[in-house]
């Protein structure tokens, strides 16, 4: 136990004065040096304590004054690299070191122990923690101390008892020995600090990685519990998990209430279009697993037996190597009703813009009408196929026209409604026509981009006032021929004075019976009225207002009305009465109206449009993207907006990109890649307008046309296909002309050449009253026959005889017969109804079909066994002809030099027919001919009781 407690003591003393503490530097490597110098010196210096402890016990004083020294220099090498000095730690280290072992080597122990035991050691320590030229400096002053310490030793200027004896030899030997483990070392030492620096790098890489990799996982949970649509995970058909907005849309307490229930399970038997929902579906299920995503609309059920449409999108999702898919159901019951509402809300108001008197128009700063209502036909008296493009072209030289287009013109440069006026126009066919014109500025950005209006037909209210002009001079005043309704009340809203034109707006008979009311009854929120007059109050005198309110007719119908109002006042600022303006501005809110559902109109037009509409600015980056294009591309408009449309198109259409980002139009025939790498073809049209802050932007509308270029493609095949088969035929007509000319030739030619010698010499015997010429009549005659028997072989290889003797029927029976017989190929012939038989240009083209489809069979398809079937239908003959070979493959079908299949083809083509030509591997081919009897011209069908 005291052992113990002085071995504690000791140690205690030890870390009080020995400095222990690692300092802590920014780099990793410098902290690497740090922790070899600190255990190096640490052990070092306990070490060498206990070496001198046992010099001093052993009366070895000499031997003590070397370690003291070492002793002093490491426990300084110590101190420097706790002040974090640690070039200068490793320098006086190493070189006390070093130094300590060449006394050492001089005076005790020799070179070899040196070389073999200490320098090693001190090498690669130095190699750890120094840099290559420090390293350098530190080899080359151990070889230059182990060459003085051997010079000494040789020379024996310094007698050294205990060391072995050293030649130079030696001393070159333990050089030499010294370099490579000095070289030896620095490689692997090196090579060392670059796999620990590595392996830090590694490990700081993974650290990150995997903190990213839990930050993802904890956001991506986060968005799939707060997502503001329900989803769902299914196995199929079945829900294997959900989130929370899952178990509210679907009225649900628990998951245990959705999870492991069917999908079906949540909605009505049947769906809105009268399908079975189960069947329904699998079937979408089947498609978004094996094809793509589906987005459809559901009726689903909840909890409570309430039912609600949703929308759904079903995509397929790989996880742990399982296939499942993701459902992402969004309820859209509300959407849909504000949808129907919408539509019957639009019918209404198109029926309200149509069957108004009123034309009603938008055009934009220049007067070019970018909308006119029907009744233009009428008001400008157009032919049906006419238009009109703007005001200017009708306009007449009434100087009241130019009084009207400054009205106008005021509007467009303040951005304010200006008063009606009234412009006179020369119709198509020459007639003048008075409108009147009520127009609102469209501002956007402060800025006028258009002008909505409505136009009423006022000529034969001018006529009227022309003649009530001309008989009635002394009315002339604004107030009685105002076409706006004027008036003068009492703050209290007692009429005063009014015109006419305001008791026929708010239809009423008379003036009198109009003054009779008060302005309080007519208006149709009594608080517009109390507003109205708390701001002329805090107005102040002399101030015109104005705003819109609605007002009641008498008959209860209610109108939208601007109101111009100014008061009037007495010299101490008493009210006396108001002067009020009124203009109808209904049509104008209704136009308002219709302008708002038109461009919601036309926003459902782009998004439910076939066409994919995209829009992009100068550079080819997306700013819009219809949503079809999920459906044509299988993108979502998210995911191609700021993208570049050029980066998605093929490589050697990117020049017609390039030449419509140029133009700023055009059109053009490209090939675009899909979300899953397809290329699909696109016929773009593409169209430049400018924003109101001058930014130029394209539209392009793209129709996918990948299934026409493919049957152009197919086109372009039959026509190379029919190319070959038309040389073809010329060469096979040559080869046969050839082949006729040549047996006409050697044979025929011969046969009757023969006669002619023959026939001479008969009337050369018969002049020299010789008549025994029956041998060489017989001779003839044979020779004739043989001239006959050639001409009917001929014949037969130019056309068979067995289709003229014996039929269609007869003919392909004789032909099976016949490969029967000499290939060995059984044929079963079958014709339905029995006692078929036809006859004439149809007979002799499927009779050609037959026998190529015959050689077919003979020379490729290894059949045992061939089957034909001649059947009429109430409309159409059928020829079937199938065998049980290998069967035909598609390359085979697909061949432009295939010239039997494209006969065949041509022949079907010739009489009206069509021909299906079907191959399976191992199960044989099937060739089917359908020709309609309509297209049965030369032929006769005739039905008897033979039976074939």
């Amino acid at each position: 136990m005291k052992k113990l407690e002085t071995l504690k003591k000791w140690f205690q003393l030890f870390k009080q004065f020995i400095p222990t503490t690692l300092p802590v530097f920014i780099d990793d490597e410098d902290n690497r040096k740090a922790r070899i110098l600190h255990t190096i010196g640490i052990v070092a210096f306990f070490c060498i304590n206990i070496l001198i402890i046992y010099r001093l016990l052993n009366a070895y004083l000499l031997d003590i004054i070397p370690l003291l020294a070492l002793n002093i220099a490491v426990y300084l090498s110590l101190l420097l690299l706790v002040k974090k000095k640690l070039n200068l730690s490793a320098f006086l280290g190493l070189w006390s070191m070093l130094f300590f072992v060449g006394y050492q080597s001089l005076f005790n122990y020799g070179l070899h122990d040196v070389v073999i035991f200490s320098l090693p050691i001190i090498l690669i320590v130095g190699g750890l923690i120094l840099n290559k030229r420090n390293y350098i400096i530190l080899v080359s002053t151990s070889i230059a101390l182990l060459t003085l310490i051997g010079h000494l030793q040789i020379t024996e200027t310094v007698k050294n008892l205990c060391a072995e004896k050293v030649s130079w030899s030696d001393l070159l030997d333990l050089d030499i020995m010294l370099l490579i483990t000095a070289i030896t070392v620095w490689y692997l030492s090196d090579s060392l600090r670059k796999t620990i620096v590595r392996l830090q790098k590694s490990e700081k890489e993974i650290l990150k990685k995997a903190e990213e990799l839990s930050i993802s996982e904890k956001r991506y949970r986060l968005l799939f519990e707060n997502a503001n649509e329900a989803i769902f995970i299914l196995s199929y058909d079945k829900f294997i998990g959900c989130n929370s907005m899952a178990l509210k849309m679907f009225g649900c307490n628990d998951s245990k209430d959705i999870i492991g229930y069917y999908i079906y399970d949540f909605g009505p038997d049947y769906q809105p279009d009268n399908r079975n929902s189960k069947e329904k579906i699998v079937d979408l299920i089947n498609r978004a697993l094996y094809t793509s995503s589906q987005r459809f609309y559901w009726k689903f059920q909840r909890c409570d037996k309430t039912l609600f449409d949703a929308e759904v999108s079903l995509s397929k999702l790989d996880y742990g190597g399982e296939t499942l898919l993701q459902a992402m159901i969004m309820d859209v019951t509300a959407r849909l009703e504000a949808e129907n509402s919408l539509r019957k809300a639009e019918e209404r108001l198109r029926n309200i813009i149509e069957n108004t008197p009123n034309l009603f128009y938008i055009c934009n700063t220049n007067y070019e009408f970018t909308y006119l209502s029907p009744q233009a036909k009428e008001i400008f008296e157009l032919d049906t196929d006419e238009k009109i493009s703007s005001f200017r072209n009708v306009l007449s030289d009434n100087p009241a026209n130019k009084i009207a287009l400054e009205i106008s013109q005021k509007a467009i440069e303040t951005g304010i409604r200006q008063p009606p006026y009234e412009l006179e126009i020369i119709s198509k066919k020459g007639n003048k026509i008075w409108l009147e014109l009520q127009e609102t500025p469209i501002v956007q950005n402060n800025k006028t981009v258009s002008l909505v209006g409505v136009a009423t037909d006022i000529t034969k209210r001018k006529w009227a006032e022309r003649a009530l002009q001309a008989s009635e001079k002394k009315y002339r005043d604004i107030f009685a021929l105002a076409p706006i309704g004027i008036y003068q009340s009492s703050r209290s809203g007692k009429l005063l004075n009014a015109n006419i034109s305001i008791a026929k707006l708010l239809g009423y008979s008379s003036i009198e019976e109009f003054i009779g009311c008060n302005l309080e009854d007519i208006y149709y929120n009594k608080k517009d009225m109390e507003h109205f007059i708390a701001q002329h109050d805090i107005a102040g005198e002399n101030v015109t207002l104005s705003f819109e309110t609605q007002w009641k007719k008498k008959n209860g119908e209610v109108i939208w009305v601007l109101l111009t109002v100014h008061d009037v006042r007495d010299k101490s600022g008493q009210v006396l009465y108001y002067e009020g303006f009124v203009f109808d501005i209904t049509a104008r809110k209704q136009v308002e109206e219709a302008l708002s559902e038109s461009e919601e109109r036309y926003r459902l037009l782009v998004e439910n449009s076939t066409d994919l509409v995209a829009e992009i600015n100068t550079l080819g980056e997306y700013l819009y993207v219809s949503p079809n294009v999920k459906t044509i591309l299988d993108y979502r408009p998210v995911d191609l907006i700021g993208t570049n449309i050029i980066s998605k198109v093929y490589n050697k259409d990117k020049e017609l990109i390039y030449e419509i980002l140029n133009k700023n139009r055009g059109s053009a025939t490209y090939r675009y890649r899909d979300r899953n790498g397809m290329w699909h073809w696109f016929e773009s049209s593409c169209q430049s307008y400018s924003t109101s802050s001058g930014e130029k932007r394209i539209v392009i509308v793209s129709r996918d046309i990948t299934e026409r270029k493919k049957a152009e493609q197919e086109i372009e095949i039959s026509r190379k296909q029919l190319q070959y088969f038309t040389e073809h035929l010329e060469h096979v007509l040559e080869e046969e002309r050839k082949g006729i000319s040549r047996e006409m030739h050697d044979e025929l030619g011969q046969l009757l050449t023969i006669l002619k010698f023959d026939l001479g010499w008969i009337r050369l015997e018969v002049l020299k009253g010789n008549i025994n010429v029956t041998d060489k009549i017989d001779s003839m005659i044979e020779s004739v026959n043989e001239c006959l028997s050639a001409v009917k072989r001929i014949s037969k290889e130019i056309r068979p005889p067995q289709l003229d003797a014996l039929g269609l029927s007869g003919a392909i029976q004789w032909d099976i017969e016949q490969a029967e017989r000499k290939i060995g190929i059984k044929g079963n012939l079958t014709i339905s109804p029995s006692g078929l038989e036809l006859r004439g240009k149809t007979a002799t083209v499927l009779y050609r079909i037959f026998r190529e489809a015959l050689t077919n069979v003979v020379r490729h398809s290894q059949a045992k066994n061939i089957y034909v079937n001649l059947e009429k239908k109430e409309t159409s003959l059928i020829l079937t002809i199938r065998d049980d070979g290998r069967g035909i493959t598609k390359k085979e079908l697909k061949g432009e030099t295939s010239l039997g299949l494209v006969g065949m083809r041509e022949r079907a083509r010739i009489i009206g027919g069509t021909i299906t030509i079907n191959g399976k591997t191992g199960e044989g081919t099937t060739i089917k001919v359908e020709v309609p009897i309509e297209k049965i011209k030369e032929s006769n069908i005739i039905e008897s009781d033979m039976v074939i």
